[in-house]
């Protein structure tokens, strides 16, 4: 993990940087958990609307279009939330502990503390970055889904109004 450039600037310099690279991560890891929490509350919200007005429009046990309509879409997000909810994808948000002592403390040579801020900091810079396209993705996924349930709502209101 160590890097053999030599280290120019203050050393003060290095370790606000580090400070900052660990907030960019944390800040990283708190917009997937309130994403994931959000996209859970979507789920079900869905899923209320769907048993709510579902039920109101299938009172007298006939489906329209609009029923259709409303059914594939809870379904869209009901697809669309389980993607951003599934734990498949893997996330870094720290160091692994057993290298950073193997590679620094417990080196022949250890480095300065500067040398390991950098290079931490450059570690984490570029794990925020690699994660950066999964999370903008989840997001987008995550809209998508809200959209499906505003046209939800919209297509079992659209249902209610032609039975009544």
């Amino acid at each position: 993990m160590a890097s053999e450039h030599p280290v120019p600037g203050a050393p003060a310099v290095y370790e606000l940087i580090f400070i900052e690279a660990r907030r960019a991560l944390d800040d990283q890891e708190a917009a997937l958990a309130d994403a994931r929490s959000r996209t859970g509350v979507l789920l079900s919200a869905a899923a209320i609307a769907t048993s709510f007005l579902g039920g109101q429009a299938l009172k007298d046990g006939s489906a329209s279009g609009w029923t259709w309509v409303a059914l594939v879409l809870f379904c869209l997000v009901a697809g669309l939330s389980l993607f951003v909810l599934w734990p498949a994808r893997r996330w870094s948000f720290s160091l692994d502990p057993a290298a950073a002592i193997a590679g620094y403390a417990e080196s022949a040579d250890p480095p300065a503390i500067e040398q390991v801020h950098r290079d931490f900091a450059l570690y984490m810079g570029s794990t925020y970055d690699a994660q950066e396209p999964q999370l903008e993705r989840l997001l987008t996924v995550f809209r998508l889904a809200t959209l499906g349930l505003a046209a939800e709502v919209v297509a079992w209101f659209g249902d209610l109004a032609l039975a009544s």
